[in-house]
């Protein structure tokens, strides 16, 4: 078996094939002929980033031709698990380097759609941990699936941290004010999952966020985090 990393010619440009399921590139809609002045930026590069990608064997797939080439190359047939490999690169994009580190040593199963045999849910050690967004290809955590992430991710990543109080009310599913926000993680952007604690760090519920950081410590009204999953769930 041969280590390589696989690389996708895509309009955006070079895209690893484990997150060709990522919002925007599942999600476009491209011709099947890109005009030459495209079809030729995209030629560029990949070119570009095929003298600078720093993996040992990255492979640029195109189809058929690609085929043959990794059959030259390992003959022996390969036991690669891409539905695993996706959810690892995804985990690290989202939440950041070393949350793919969860699964290590761990039981992995799948949940697909019937209909496009997409992964839908992940289940780890028999527990639903994290489910994927069939609009943009992320992970949206559940309780134990946010237990893990605290568990590998730096102090203050993801958190969103409230009062006491508050906090109380969020684990029953009530919405986070912007009021009640003691402090957060700069990189927390709109749209973001993100874990809602109190001020020890105990875990009260996962949510949305509706609010950069700056705006949940200024603001005296409204929802600064639409909760999902809580912890009395």
């Amino acid at each position: 078996m041969v280590d390589a990393d696989f690389l996708v010619a895509s309009f955006f440009g070079p895209a690893p094939i484990e997150l060709d399921e990522l919002y925007p590139i599942a999600q476009s809609v491209i011709p099947d002929h890109l005009d030459h002045e495209v079809a030729e930026s995209v030629r560029k590069t990949m070119e570009r980033h095929a003298h600078n990608h720093g993996y040992s064997l990255a492979v640029m797939w195109d189809g058929d031709e690609t085929l043959e080439f990794l059959k030259d190359i390992a003959p022996r047939k390969s036991e690669l698990d891409m539905d695993l490999l996706r959810v690892r690169a995804v985990l690290d994009m989202q939440f950041g380097r070393g949350a793919a580190d969860i699964l290590d040593g761990r039981k992995v199963e799948f949940v697909k759609s019937r209909n496009t045999g997409k992964i839908r849910n992940v289940i780890i050690d028999g527990v639903h941990s994290f489910s994927m967004r069939a609009h943009d290809g992320r992970l949206t955590p559940k309780m134990e699936g946010a237990r893990m992430l605290m568990a590998v991710l730096p102090p203050h990543a993801m958190r969103v941290i409230i009062q006491d109080e508050p906090a109380e009310f969020a684990a029953k599913g009530n919405n986070v004010f912007a009021k009640f926000v003691v402090d957060c993680d700069p990189d927390i952007r709109p749209g973001d999952s993100v874990l809602v604690v109190n001020t020890k760090g105990a875990l009260a519920a996962v949510g949305r966020a509706l609010m950069v950081k700056g705006e949940m410590l200024a603001f005296k009204r409204g929802i600064a985090v639409r909760v999902k999953e809580t912890a009395e769930d």
